[in-house]
């Protein structure tokens, strides 16, 4: 079953809504967007997720302001240069010349779709869009490998639109328990606010309310990224008696008990500094003190070499995540971050732009 083809107007519905239908709908086809001066956008999709993009929306200033993320401005001239002598688009240009690391090509690709929806989801109420169903390509345009995950696309649609999109559904939700997605791809893709929601439901099922009060995001912040995940399945809700119980229970003993209160006033401080650049050195401060007490918590040394990563200390992070995993070789999000942050360190890219021999 495909979303309807027929024209609508993005004032009755939101672009985030249109993605959430895509991935739900594992759709296969354009969704195209004609703004009220006749510009096109459009953003293809292969079973729910993105492969292509194209469009006003989607321009080479775009690409520029998200390889500047990784790229020093002398650089980018270079780059620059490159493209328009070997007609090449920016992020084709940056493979050629290998000025990047994979991982980091990737997440400046990523980075420059979700901005490109960014700028769709403030489209004006007059502008139209409607879906096409097809696999064909849009010639002239190189496809994304890999995929952009369509539900990182949706929490920016949804942080984009002026309107309270979630309204509605925070009414009938705002009270209930939240649990989220075990898909290990889609917490891997996740940055910024979005990841330290997710980390601290996936810790400990909570409400809206009770992330609200936990001062993660702004809350129109952590609402749209409530109404992302919640509209394309990765939040759902369960009683309290269903509530999967993610830790152990704590043992009576009262080092056991301090350990585990500390685990999650570190776990609360990581998730803030996540959502907020200027908590990370004190957070960082604070994990690393907590790491030094109860050494063998394996919990605790990802949390500080998470914060050392956000901090860009990325030799103490590599070394925190390895700690981690040897405390537990079964810990899954250490062994992806471990593997993430070394495909980086080793790239020629790292080492000539943060100035590693």
């Amino acid at each position: 079953m495909q979303p309807h083809a027929d024209q609508r107007l993005l004032a009755d519905v939101s672009v985030a809504e249109l993605l959430a239908d895509a991935y739900k709908r594992e759709f296969s086809g354009t969704l195209i967007f004609e703004a009220d001066r006749g510009s096109l956008s459009a953003i293809r999709c292969h079973q729910g997720e993105v492969v292509q993009v194209t469009g006003t929306s989607f321009s080479v200033a775009l690409a520029r302001g998200a390889l500047a993320m990784f790229l020093p401005d002398e650089t980018l001239s270079f780059v620059d240069r490159h493209a328009v002598q070997y007609r090449l688009d920016p992020f084709g240009a940056v493979a050629r010349l290998a000025l990047l690391p994979p991982e980091s090509l990737r997440a400046a690709r990523e980075a420059f779709v979700q901005r490109g929806v960014e700028r769709l989801a403030r489209l004006s109420g007059t502008s139209k869009c409607r879906f096409r169903p097809g696999g064909e390509r849009l010639k002239g345009f190189e496809e994304l490998e890999p995929p952009v995950p369509l539900w990182n696309l949706v929490t920016a649609a949804a942080l984009a639109d002026p309107r309270e999109l979630g309204k509605p559904l925070m009414q009938a939700i705002q009270a209930q328990l939240l649990t989220v997605s075990s898909d290990a791809r889609f917490k891997a893709s996740l940055t910024g606010p979005a990841r330290a929601l997710v980390d601290a439901i996936a810790r400990q099922p909570r409400s809206v309310l009770e992330l609200e009060r936990l001062d993660l995001a702004p809350k129109a912040t952590l609402r749209a990224i409530v109404y992302a995940f919640w509209s394309t399945g990765h939040f759902v809700a369960v009683r309290p008696s269903q509530a999967p119980s993610s830790e152990p229970l704590a043992s009576g003993s009262a080092r056991e008990q301090q350990e585990r209160a500390l685990e999650d006033k570190v776990l609360e401080a990581w998730v803030v500094a996540e959502a907020d650049q200027r908590r990370v050195e004190k957070a960082s401060a604070f994990a690393v003190k907590a790491a030094s007490i109860f050494p063998r918590n394996a919990r605790l040394q990802y949390y500080s070499a998470c914060l050392h990563q956000r901090a860009q200390r990325f030799e103490e992070a590599q070394n925190g995540f390895a700690r981690a995993l040897q405390l537990d070789p079964n810990y899954a999000d250490a062994r992806r971050e471990l593997a993430k942050l070394q495909a980086l360190v080793e790239g020629a890219g790292f080492k000539r732009f943060f100035g590693k021999s």
